[in-house]
C-alpha cells in the first residue's frame, strides 16, 4: 500500500507539472563555435559565466548536432522540426519559410501559449521594403504569419556592436534593418546588439506573465557573426589575451551577459523553475572562432 501510494504521488506531481504549460525559450547564437563556451573547456580566454551556471545547474550536451553547416536551414528545423532539404532551404539566403509548414508557435498556440521572436530571422522576407538587401533573395516569410505574435527581428548579420552607428543613426536607411512587428525600428538600436534585442525579449515574456499566458520565447542573438565590433568595455579584458580579436571576444562576453540578464528576470517574476532555455549554435564558427577538438567550421559537416 506505501508503495502505490507512493506511485500516486508521482503521478499527481508529473501531472501538475504538465498543466502547468512550461514555457520555452531558444537561445541561438550566430557562428559561435564550441571553443567559445567556457564551460566545456577548450577555450582559456573566454569568460562565459552566465552560461557557466546554466551548464553546471542543467544538462550540457557533447554530442548534438544541428541540422546543417550554415544558418537559414538550421533555423528552419528551430522552427519546424523537419529537415531543411525536404522543402528546399539548401543556404542561406535561400527559399524561406513556407506558409504551409506547421511550426511549433503554431502548435503551441493551440495549446494556449503565446509566441515571441527577438533577433535575427533569416527565414525569409519579413516585410515588402524597396531598401532591403539580403532579404530580398528570399522568399516572403513574416514571423506573424507563422504563428509569431509579437517580434522584432532582423533578416540577416549587423554589426555586433553601434549596428547602425553610434546613436543609432543609420538605421533609417539600412537596406538590413530591426523591424519591429513590421514597423522599422529606429530607437534604441545603438550599443550591444545582444542587449538591444533582450530589452524588447524581456517586456514580451513580461506581459505574457501578466495575462497569464504560457509562452514560447526565440531569442536569436547576431552574435558572433561578422562584421564584428566590440564594446570598448571590454577591450582591457581581452586585449592582452587574444590581441586584435578582443572585438570577437567582447561580443559574446556581452551576449554572455544578457543571458544572465533574461535568467535572473526569470527568478524575479518567479517562474524560473516553470521554463526551459535551451541554448545552442546554428552551426560551426568562423572568423577567429574555434572548434575545440574538432575540424573546420562553419559551411563544413
Amino acid at each position: 500500500m506505501k508503495y502505490l501510494i507512493h506511485l500516486t504521488a508521482l503521478f499527481w506531481a508529473v501531472g501538475s507539472i504538465a498543466a502547468q504549460k512550461p514555457n520555452i525559450i531558444f537561445l541561438m547564437a550566430d557562428d559561435l563555435g564550441i571553443g567559445e563556451v567556457e564551460c566545456y573547456g577548450f577555450n582559456k580566454n573566454i569568460q562565459t559565466p552566465n552560461l557557466n551556471k546554466m551548464a553546471d545547474n542543467g544538462l550540457r550536451f557533447n554530442r548534438f548536432y544541428s541540422q546543417a553547416p550554415v544558418c537559414s536551414p538550421t533555423r528552419f528545423s528551430c522552427y519546424t522540426g523537419r529537415h531543411p532539404f525536404r522543402v528546399g532551404i539548401w543556404s542561406a539566403n535561400n527559399s524561406g519559410l513556407r506558409y504551409e509548414e506547421i511550426t511549433l508557435p503554431e502548435v503551441l498556440k493551440e495549446n494556449g501559449y503565446t509566441s515571441g521572436h527577438f533577433g535575427k530571422w533569416h527565414l525569409g522576407q519579413m516585410v515588402d521594403d524597396p531598401k532591403l538587401g539580403k532579404g530580398t533573395r528570399m522568399n516572403e516569410s513574416v514571423p506573424s504569419k507563422n504563428g509569431v505574435d509579437e517580434w522584432f527581428a532582423v533578416h540577416s548579420c549587423v554589426p555586433t556592436w553601434n549596428p547602425y552607428g553610434e546613436k543609432g543613426e543609420k538605421a533609417v536607411e539600412s537596406d538590413n534593418a530591426y523591424y519591429h512587428n513590421g514597423v522599422r525600428a529606429t530607437e534604441n538600436v545603438a550599443g550591444d546588439s545582444s542587449r538591444i534585442i533582450m530589452d524588447r525579449a524581456i517586456p514580451f515574456i513580461r506581459q505574457a506573465v501578466s495575462d497569464k499566458k504560457p509562452f514560447l520565447s526565440y531569442i536569436w542573438f547576431n552574435t558572433p557573426h561578422g562584421p564584428i565590433t566590440g564594446n570598448p568595455a571590454w577591450q582591457k579584458t581581452y586585449e592582452p589575451k587574444v590581441g586584435k580579436h578582443w572585438q570577437y571576444y567582447a561580443s559574446i562576453a556581452d551576449m554572455d551577459k544578457q543571458i544572465g540578464r533574461l535568467r535572473a528576470e526569470l527568478r524575479n517574476l518567479k517562474i524560473d523553475d516553470n521554463t526551459l532555455i535551451f541554448f545552442t549554435s546554428d552551426n560551426g564558427p568562423t572568423s577567429c572562432g574555434t572548434a575545440g577538438p574538432y575540424s573546420a567550421g562553419k559551411g563544413h559537416l
